[in-house]
């Protein structure tokens, strides 16, 4: 399998780093937040409030790609789901996912921080691992065993550059009619993203045959949710060879 990216290069961040305010973020009932602007859990007023703090990893809720799939967890998750989130960081969106009605929630990140990150974020919001847990690429075939082997929702937020070649994972990870929300995409990426997913991914396209998307603010992140389709990933993988060959 491949490896996840790491999804944004940067200096480590130094401990101090894990109880540094950043501006929380409020989006229908959810609110992301750091440590230090009080504790999470649901309000009286119906509000879910998750406390998500960076230390080494990357990810709380300030940039607008990750903004992007908390506004469509949001809006679209109905509780019960099952949530594998690829390139996870500090875990934001797993723990969003489970705080917002998941069943599980699993994260998935190359680097081991960020690994320790997210399970540290899950357990501060009293989710317990057989709720929200992160782990290696390497050790994801082995929750097998306790989790799905196919999930209802995949989160890819990270370049297109670089989740483009986690295609095949994407796809063999997704059930049947599970839905796949792509985000770090700038606009000039959606047909190609579209051409090369829809091996295995339906995108709805509006009457100019561009793939329906939405867009944060003010800035030129944009997201997209393809619908898995029942072609096997095998299937591509024959197609690829027997074309090498031919």
């Amino acid at each position: 399998a491949a490896a996840v990216p790491r999804r944004r290069v940067r200096a480590r961040r130094s401990a101090a780093r894990a109880s540094e305010e950043y501006e929380p973020f409020e989006y229908g009932r959810l609110r992301v937040q750091p440590s230090a602007r009080g504790p999470p859990g649901e309000q009286e007023d119906g509000r879910v409030v998750i406390s998500i703090d960076e230390g080494d990893a990357w990810g709380t809720s300030e940039h607008p790609t990750t903004r992007l799939v908390l506004r469509y967890l949001v809006d679209n998750l109905s509780g019960g789901e099952s949530v594998l989130d690829f390139g996870c960081g500090t875990g934001v969106l797993a723990v969003a996912a489970a705080a917002l009605g998941a069943d599980v929630a699993t994260g998935v990140d190359i680097v081991y921080e960020a690994v320790v990150a997210a399970n540290e974020n899950a357990a501060a919001n009293a989710l317990p691992p057989e709720r929200v847990i992160a782990c290696s690429n390497s050790d994801l075939p082995y929750l097998s065993v306790v989790r799905p082997a196919k999930y209802d929702v995949t989160l890819s937020n990270m370049l297109f550059n670089e989740q483009r070649n986690l295609l095949a994972e994407l796809a063999a990870l997704t059930r049947e009619g599970g839905r796949l929300c792509v985000s770090g995409l700038i606009e000039e990426d959606l047909a190609t993203c579209v051409s090369e997913y829809g091996e295995f991914f339906d995108f709805e396209l509006d009457e100019r045959g561009v793939a329906v998307h939405t867009r944060e603010e003010g800035a030129p992140w944009v997201a997209l949710v393809g619908v898995r389709n029942a072609r096997e990933v095998s299937e591509c993988v024959e197609d690829l060879s027997e074309a090498a060959v031919s």
